[in-house]
């Protein structure tokens, strides 16, 4: 975020299709939010810096308006991996998003070890302290 604060990687955010002065997070869109090193960890020091921070979000691209391919903001002619938006911005992400986010993925862990009865758990988690 210091380096380039108007550029982020990662997973497609999605808002609710409304128009209106404050967008609501629909969902994002991305496996790896939920394994972030699907091919295990024994790699994890070749990884790129946009692959390590998929761990922990903390920004998303706001909404945009709808605009020619290509169109952005930034004089930034270096390179980025093809998941990234140059230039379109940063806001930080709602406070609910971080325990909804951990409680996905207490679902999707208890499914690929076949420990199904996580399932039966809502896992409410505070929000109070985000």
């Amino acid at each position: 975020m210091k380096k380039h604060s108007d550029s982020l990687c990662g997973s497609l955010a999605h808002f609710m299709p409304v128009k209106d002065d404050t967008p609501e997070l629909l969902y994002v869109n991305g496996k790896a939010l939920l394994d972030p090193f699907p091919e295990g960890l024994e790699n994890r020091g070749k990884a790129s810096a946009n692959v390590l921070y998929n761990p922990t979000p903390s920004n998303i691209t706001p909404r945009q308006n709808r605009r020619p391919n290509g169109g952005t903001s930034t004089s930034y002619n270096g390179e980025f991996p093809m998941e990234c938006l140059i230039g379109f911005g940063a806001t930080p992400l709602p406070g609910n998003f971080a325990p909804q986010l951990l409680r996905r993925r207490m679902f999707y862990l208890g499914i690929r070890m076949d420990v199904l009865s996580v399932l039966d758990s809502c896992y409410g988690f505070d929000t109070a302290a985000y």
